[in-house]
């Protein structure tokens, strides 16, 4: 078994907690500068395994002190990852100016709001999943009604999962497990950060899960490995997933422990566990929820869309559209009594996807154009550490691998992969997807080592009290929190409310319409003028970032970018809650305090945003008083980000020190870590050049664009061919590629091509090799007579890069393997010397 030696235990994790939140507060108070979260947020495989690089470096170190910097890194990468969506006002399906909530996210807070206000949740949003928005209004309550603190601290409560797990890992499977896991929880969690999505919650548990299944995996035990059990059961509720997993813990359960415990005591207590969380959803749907709600009665637009040959949920709407949801489950079971082998042909169809290279389980991994080559790569470790635990079944661990690989297997056929949107729908089984390619991973480490014959080691740290009793008090923490809490928050809002009832209207004029309802603290965005600030960071956001990043939600949601691209500098969006309505969208040139909404304002012209409710409201134009702590005093933010480069820097400094044994004083040594260290460093700047992290103006290139080669399209779009795959949007997330027509900017980059090809204007993008483009006023750009010219950093061509990152990979591997690599060195000298003698 993969497994390392003991080490120092770990018992300051308490003070390595407070340690690593307050750094966390500190980067949300004074964020980093913008490219690095925005490096970190669209990583691409080439940042990703910089990460793996500096993690793989620090999971190796031990003692207190470096569990500390370990607590502190997980921390600030989650910080990153909501810092950026404070920074770039991103916008996408959930989530509009990078705060405020859209479609899922805004049904989510709004039924929140309903139990803050002593209401019960529609039979939509909260009556389908009551735990998670039964939840959230407990945090809104606990943060104030403070909206951005409420999300600082979702995403706060996944990296403390996210950590306690990540150790958990590295006990067992050593720095490769731990790395695979704490990246592939980023790269899925990355969507989530300050979103109200379900997965918030279900992710969390999850990872909770884990922790303890491992616990009881190894340590067979009964308590932890029922506590995993109730929690991932706890997470499927909060975020429907991978049902099929539980019985299978089950059985693993009774199996595993079965030396231990009856086997009948072991079964009975497992159910009982598994089906608790049912029984209290089901309690918060009776209590909270209106009457007619039933639990996950929205899985049956998936279900016939699952009839209808694994043609997803949107397929009831083309054959019955505006249907109530209510009607969907009867034809559903009609469809799949008439054509059982349709449905048959459908759940065949979801495997095929599961597996499928491009796409499939690892979907949520970022790795652009290598995205099949990445996915074969994990399926191929999958594959392994199946074999490996099939081979090692007597050990509860692998056993375990084994379980959660089966019971999601079999989930697959009722959870369709197209469906799930990039894995999202299973969510609270994440890490275990994790697992399967640490196992493997640890299987190929473990037969290198009898291979070349290094010691393996044999016994593996033992979990500290402070740590198993942190991980105990969080998940119970968790579970108060979204069971008995939210009922006696309700409770307390119908006492103190009398009514949910809105307060009295005030008199309009005519046109006008009465706003009543309530305003959470710092759920607004007040767009500024460009010179206002040097950089956006919400709520303040700079007008130019605001209308690129609203850009993104021109295809999907064209008619909100219609009415949301017209707004100007000096203008806020401030997100309302009225009991009677739901969520309403404000519009005004003047705050809107937090506080009971009594307003009037006008219905937006806009037909398709009614069901929306967005009104603009009267009144004189007022200015902010004051901007965020970092954009009012730019010097200490500057400082700031001094001494967070100086930290990374020192940390990084003393990782390649230990690893290259440079402190040793000997001279030899040190020149050939030197030597090691330039060849790292080399590929480090290269990949950091060619991700456009590293900007240097005198690397600039402008070329003239020969438009006359230009591809004619549909519409407005035109397919130039740029002969190198150099900053593309697809690896990038963002190209700083800027195109110029008559020397004047084209006014949209990174534009998708369906909105350059229906759109047009000037819309751009750079992906693949080719520049998609249209003029700014929609001729023919072949014959209107106008000069293009392409304008990015210097290309770097293709082998040139691939030279370099072998080159330091070779220096990685200096670093890491220097003692096997100074073995082999010398075993061949005594081999060469003994033939020497010999002849």
């Amino acid at each position: 078994m993969f497994e390392r030696l003991r080490a120092i235990p770990i018992s300051s994790e308490p003070l390595n907690l407070l340690g690593a939140s307050a750094v966390y507060i500190l980067l949300l108070i004074f964020p980093p500068a913008p490219y690095i979260s925005q490096a970190v947020n669209q990583s691409g495989w080439i940042i990703l395994l910089l990460l793996a690089v500096y993690f793989g470096l620090l999971f190796r170190k031990k003692g207190a002190t470096w569990a500390g910097i370990q607590s502190i890194s997980v921390f600030a990468l989650f910080a990153l990852l909501l810092i950026h969506q404070w920074q770039s006002a991103d916008s996408y399906g959930e989530i509009v100016s990078g705060l405020l909530p859209w479609s899922d996210a805004a049904s989510y807070l709004g039924e929140a709001q309903r139990l803050i206000h002593g209401s019960l949740f529609t039979t939509w949003g909260g009556g389908h999943r009551p735990l998670f928005p039964a939840f959230l209004a407990v945090l809104v309550q606990l943060t104030g009604r403070n909206f951005m603190v409420t999300l600082a601290l979702l995403t706060w409560v996944n990296a403390l999962a996210l950590l306690l797990v990540v150790r958990e890992v590295e006990r067992n499977y050593g720095a490769l497990g731990a790395i695979f896991l704490l990246l592939f929880a980023t790269e899925f969690y990355i969507r989530f950060a300050g979103t109200t999505m379900t997965e918030q919650l279900g992710f969390a548990l999850g990872n909770l899960a884990v922790f303890f299944l491992l616990i009881g995996a190894q340590n067979k035990s009964l308590i932890h490995a029922l506590l995993g059990l109730g929690l991932l059961s706890l997470a499927l509720n909060a975020r429907a997933g991978a049902f099929f997993i539980l019985p299978m813990l089950v059985l693993w359960m009774a199996i595993t422990l079965r030396p231990k415990f009856v086997l009948w005591r072991t079964l009975g207590l497992a159910i009982t566990v598994a089906a608790l969380p049912f029984i209290l959803d089901f309690i918060l749907l009776k209590t909270l929820a209106d009457p007619q709600s039933v639990l996950f009665s929205n899985y049956s637009t998936t279900l016939y869309g699952l009839a209808s040959g694994n043609k997803g949920f949107a397929q009831v709407n083309t054959d019955y559209p505006n249907i109530p949801e209510s009607e969907v489950m009867p034809l559903a079971i009609q469809k799949i009594r008439s054509d059982p082998a349709l449905l048959l042909r459908g759940m065949l169809g979801c495997y095929l996807d599961f597996f499928k290279p491009d796409d499939g389980v690892f979907t949520y991994i970022s790795s652009g154009s290598f995205r099949a080559t990445v996915n074969i790569f994990l399926w191929g470790l999958t594959l392994i550490g199946l074999a490996y635990g099939i081979l090692n079944w007597k050990e509860g661990i692998h056993t375990l691998v084994l379980a959660s690989f089966i019971g999601i297997f079999a989930s697959v056929a009722l959870l369709p992969p197209i469906d799930a949107n990039y894995m999202r729908a299973y969510a609270a089984t994440i890490p275990f997807t994790a697992l399967w390619v640490a196992e493997g991973g640890g299987a190929l480490i473990s037969r290198g080592k009898k291979l070349l014959k290094l010691k393996e080691e044999s016994s593996i740290e033992e979990i500290t009290t402070p740590v198993e009793r942190l991980a105990i008090g969080f998940s119970v923490l968790l579970v108060i929190l979204a069971v008995p809490a939210p009922i006696l928050l309700q409770s307390l809002a119908r006492t103190s409310n009398g009514s949910a009832l809105p307060s009295a209207q005030t008199t309009c004029m005519p046109g006008e319409q009465s706003l009543q309802g309530s305003v959470l603290k710092n759920i607004r965005v007040a767009l500024i003028p460009n010179e206002a600030s040097n950089e956006s960071y919400m709520p303040f956001i700079r007008i130019d970032d605001f209308l690129r990043a609203v850009r993104k939600v021109s295809g999907q949601y064209s008619y909100l970018y219609k009415e949301l691209v017209g707004l100007q500098a000096g203008q806020q969006i401030s997100v309302g809650f009225d009991p009677t309505i739901g969520n309403e969208w404000l519009i005004s040139s003047f705050p809107v305090e937090a506080r009971k909404l009594s307003a009037c304002g006008k219905v937006s012209d806009n037909q398709e945003l009614r069901p929306y409710s967005f009104y603009y409201l009267n009144g004189p134009s007022v200015r902010p008083s004051s901007l965020t702590i970092s954009q009012q005093n730019p010097s200490a933010t500057h400082m700031f980000r001094l001494l967070y480069g100086l930290g990374a820097g020192i940390i990084l400094l003393l990782l390649v020190m230990d690893i290259s044994d440079f402190k040793t004083g000997s001279i030899p040594n040190q020149l050939y870590a030197f030597v090691a260290i330039i060849l790292v460093l080399q590929g480090v700047f290269v990949v950091l050049y060619s991700r456009a992290v590293i900007h240097l103006p005198f690397a600039e290139q402008q070329i003239t664009l020969q438009v006359k080669d230009a591809v004619p399209e549909q519409k407005n779009l035109y397919i130039l061919p740029l002969g190198i795959n150099w900053m593309s949007q697809a690896d990038l997330g963002s190209s700083p590629a800027v195109v110029y027509e008559n020397g004047i900017p084209l006014a949209l980059p990174n534009s998708k091509p369906k909105g350059i090809s229906n759109d047009g204007n000037g819309r751009y993008s750079v992906s693949g090799g080719y520049l998609y483009f249209a003029s700014s006023d929609n001729t023919d750009p072949r014959f209107n007579g106008r000069t293009y010219e392409l304008a990015w950093p210097h290309p770097i061509q293709p082998v040139l890069q691939w030279l370099s990152y072998l080159v330091s990979l070779l220096g990685m591997a200096m670093l890491f393997f220097r003692e096997s690599l100074t073995g082999t060195v010398k075993a061949l000298r005594i081999k060469f010397k003994q033939r020497q003698v010999q002849l």
